[in-house]
């Protein structure tokens, strides 16, 4: 059984795919792969320099809860993409990053779909990935400066957990 909550074990399993891919670590430094959490992968600071591209971060856009098929359990489905910056609007590095994140996806899905994934009473909690649509459009962010993302991949994950775990793990911080 794992203690680290599930949605941490799908997004590190996904930093662990993009890194274990030697073209993608290659490209983006380390201090480049955005993180959210812990160590020196923090968001950039306003005003962002250019040394810092391109960048890489995996974001969580959407999730939806509900009612599985039976009373005892509960499924979750979250939306997450890895988004790529290069710093301006035009650059080469985005097609080679962008095929390289692709690659690295192929490892990630491989990981979920494993039945590697565990939580509560060593039970796997992924149901099913899925592929959706990634965007070449780049999306402005004012409050970085010249700092454009592109989401380059999209998936959704379907999760199914026993309601009595989630309840047990909202009292024990797992």
């Amino acid at each position: 059984m794992s203690a680290v909550p599930p949605l941490r074990q799908v997004h590190d399993a996904i930093w662990a795919a993009l890194e274990g891919q030697p073209n993608f670590a290659t490209l983006v430094p380390a201090l480049n792969r955005i993180k959210f959490y812990g160590g020196l992968n923090q968001p950039l600071p306003d005003g962002a320099v250019p040394a810092r591209f391109p960048s890489v971060r995996v974001v969580q856009r959407a999730w939806q809860t509900g009612v599985s098929d039976d009373s005892a359990h509960r499924t979750l489905m979250f939306t997450l993409e890895i988004q790529l910056s290069t710093g301006e609007q035009k650059d080469d590095r985005l097609s080679d990053l962008s095929w390289f994140v692709l690659c690295a996806i192929e490892k990630w899905c491989e990981t979920l779909e494993s039945g590697n994934l565990t939580w509560q009473n060593s039970v796997n909690f992924i149901e099913d990935v899925r592929m959706l649509q990634g965007e070449a459009e780049m999306e402005h962010e004012l409050s970085q400066g010249p700092l454009y993302w592109s989401a380059v991949w999209r998936g959704e994950v379907h999760c199914r957990f026993l309601y009595s775990d989630m309840i047990a793990a909202g009292g024990s911080g797992t």
